[in-house]
């Protein structure tokens, strides 16, 4: 809780380890809800977060936000999908991060 008394929720939408019903892969995202913006950041590699945030009832089209902490494709592999599902999002991430890595669509 910060000093106004918001509150963020983070919940890991894909990563290496997961329980039933979710599903695992390598590759990372995390939705952060605040209550002032929502946030998708990173995007996964495959299939894996887009059926956890179903299953998990998280609408991405709400995203305000999509932040991508680097290039590498375990941290971009959905990105187009998500940003398909959220068209008003905002793309944030530093230009170049992927240089010489395996996913070079966002740059």
């Amino acid at each position: 809780m910060n000093a106004s008394g918001a509150s963020a929720t983070l919940t890991i939408l894909s990563d290496n380890i997961a329980r039933p019903p979710l599903e695992s892969e390598h590759g990372f995202a995390v939705w952060i809800a605040t209550p002032s913006a929502k946030i998708l950041f990173d995007t996964g590699a495959g299939p894996a977060m887009l059926r956890n945030a179903d299953t998990l009832g998280i609408d991405l089209s709400e995203a305000d936000l999509i932040v991508l902490s680097h290039g590498h494709y375990d941290h971009t592999g959905n990105l187009a999908e998500a940003l398909r599902r959220a068209p008003r999002a905002r793309l944030e991430g530093e230009r170049g991060t992927s240089r010489g890595r395996a996913d070079k669509r966002w740059c």
